[in-house]
């Protein structure tokens, strides 16, 4: 079973924090948080100045999926996603109970379909 859970998060609205970081890019004067007026999607998003929508950040704890999973995924579909993997090499007592139903499962799958797994 997939596990998420949300560690931590940027804690203002993510519309004020793009409208205040694009306020940065187009004025001389650093705004005031909570007074910007930018026009997030007509002046931002669609003219393709997407920086600013980069600053609200999130933080989870994701337990239960192959790390080629989020890589494959969340690496290619977020540019400016990161991430950090439990180590094989350092936490090798997470493979002294392996989970034989699981592999079964992924063993099965890809002699069904090996073409579902192939890149390129």
């Amino acid at each position: 079973m997939i596990r998420v859970e949300l560690l931590a998060h940027t804690n203002v609205d993510p519309y004020e924090l793009a409208q205040h970081a694009a306020g940065t890019c187009y004025q001389a004067k650093m705004p005031e948080f909570g007074q910007g007026k930018q026009d997030v999607k007509g002046r931002l998003f669609e003219k393709g100045h997407h920086t600013p929508l980069e600053h609200w950040s999130a933080t989870f704890a994701i337990e239960g999926i192959a790390v080629s999973d989020v890589t494959f995924g969340l690496h290619l579909a977020h540019p400016f996603y990161n991430t950090d993997q439990r180590s094989g090499r350092f936490c090798g007592e997470m493979f002294d109970d392996p989970d034989y139903g699981a592999l079964d499962f992924i063993n099965q799958t890809w002699n069904r379909q090996p073409s579902l797994f192939l890149i390129g």
